[in-house]
């Protein structure tokens, strides 16, 4: 669980973590996901393994997967298996955020004389970018005292910063994760002087009932929520804002867009957007396939020759 420091909310009273006297923080993982494939499930299994000192977890947060909806689904079956499992581990599961019952087991210090300390208890929210800062909000109301979120955190900069100012007012530091897999190969394909791609995978699955399963997960769209980050390194790394980029150009053979259970979206996607600058990125997202992390490539301009 890496953090960036720098925090896009004030903490005059709560700095950080290390400000409460209990040294084990409560951590609720909001939006877990899929078993074995989320980034939410990924945090909660660490938690749960033992793999971050001083952390504990508490809650998971699930509105898909622990609906009616998603429990029919492959994806819901294998929830309530995790359900099954982690709540042996004193894990309270929700669909939803309610006041009273987040954070109601959370671990308090125990101070002999002095009476008990509150431990941090931290949003860890890793649902869709669309729906990250209302459940973000409502944690904080439901007594989190810090956020985390994973990034980008929302699907608007604007998004981004009325959560801040949300935080801000309620004196509780947010973070964003680290995208370490991504900033390592986006780091080096920068290097390198060429044609650029950015290959991303969703792992969704390749048959139809897991895609409309995704599809209903995230109605919103593959574009708006599925691919953000390789939206965001086009953006961050290579300077191809809106008000940058000159053209999109369609690969229409990596294109596949579907209509599945009344749900219309992209199975896959393939462009390259055009800076006024003539830099120019290429984008190939396959929400079906599996395997190994989002990479980077560069290849020569002249002869296609991979550089990185």
């Amino acid at each position: 669980l890496r953090t960036r420091t720098a925090r896009a909310a004030g903490s005059r009273r709560r700095g950080t973590m290390g400000a409460y006297l209990s040294k084990e923080a409560n951590f609720a993982v909001v939006g877990c996901g899929e078993a074995g494939k989320a980034a939410g499930w990924f945090h909660g299994y660490q938690l749960v393994a033992g793999g971050v000192e001083g952390a504990r977890l508490s809650d998971v947060v699930e509105p898909f997967l622990l609906s009616e909806e998603g429990r029919a689904t492959p994806a819901g079956a294998a929830f309530q298996e995790l359900v099954g499992r982690w709540a042996g581990t004193a894990v309270d599961f929700h669909r939803e955020i309610v006041e009273d019952e987040l954070f109601a087991n959370a671990y308090e210090a125990l101070g002999g004389e002095l009476g008990v300390f509150p431990s941090p208890k931290v949003a860890l929210v890793a649902a869709s970018p669309v729906e990250t800062p209302s459940l973000a909000e409502a944690s904080l109301r439901a007594g989190a005292t810090h956020v985390l979120l994973e990034p980008p955190g929302a699907a608007t900069a604007a998004g981004l910063r009325e959560l801040a100012a949300v935080c801000e007012a309620k004196d509780a530091p947010l973070y964003v994760a680290f995208d370490l897999l991504r900033a390592e190969h986006v780091a080096g394909a920068r290097a390198v002087d060429g044609d650029v791609v950015l290959v991303g995978r969703g792992g969704d699955g390749d048959d139809d009932a897991a895609l409309a399963a995704a599809f209903a997960a995230r109605p919103e769209g593959l574009l708006v929520s599925g691919m953000t980050q390789e939206l965001d390194a086009c953006a961050r790394g290579w300077g191809l804002r809106r008000a940058a980029v000159k053209a999109v150009e369609v690969h229409a053979a990596g294109c596949d867009l579907r209509t599945l259970d009344g749900l219309t979206d992209f199975v896959a996607v393939d462009f390259t957007l055009v800076g006024a600058d003539g830099g120019r990125v290429r984008v190939a997202f396959d929400r079906r396939a599996a395997g190994p992390p989002p990479r980077a490539a560069v290849s020569d301009r002249a002869t296609g020759a991979e550089l990185y």
